[in-house]
């Protein structure tokens, strides 16, 4: 006759609190997914961007999550906005200029540079794949090497 086991919970709760390799392997492969996933709209401007200055021309109506601004690239020609920005800071005020990326060859789509704006979300996504798949590999390799308990003791 079997015992019944520990709760799922708490297997689950064991796992993520002491993870395995193939756990942590597992968790880095599924950010680098979700990484590449969500970063895929925002390749053109990694192959295509330019840096520059932007300065917010008025104040459009936000989304639940983000300020909405309407901007003008600086050394750009023209007077009237460029692009529109979303912007976690719900703060900023026309005249205030903000460092962002935009596509040479269509000025019109700009990115702001923040932390937290969503084009970030796939560089927040690969750091924490790649820092589990470092820990994963870490812990595989301490697997590999530890020694086996003395039979005699």
């Amino acid at each position: 006759m079997t015992q019944p086991g520990p709760p799922l919970r708490q297997t689950v709760m064991r796992r993520l609190l002491t993870p395995s390799a193939k756990t942590l392997l597992t968790v880095g492969a599924l950010a680098l997914g979700g990484a590449f996933f969500t970063g895929w709209p925002f390749l053109p401007f990694v192959t295509g961007g330019a840096g520059g200055e932007a300065e917010i021309v008025r104040i459009e109506t936000p989304t639940s999550d983000y300020a909405r601004y309407a901007v003008r690239l600086i050394g750009v020609p023209g007077d009237s906005p460029h692009g529109f920005i979303e912007s976690d800071r719900r703060n900023l005020t026309p005249g205030v200029v903000l460092p962002v990326i935009y596509m040479r060859d269509r000025p019109v789509r700009i990115l702001p540079i923040e932390f937290f704006v969503p084009w970030t979300r796939p560089i927040w996504l690969a750091l924490v794949g790649f820092a589990a798949l470092a820990l994963g590999l870490h812990e595989k390799d301490k697997a590999k090497t530890a020694k086996p308990a003395d039979p005699e003791t």
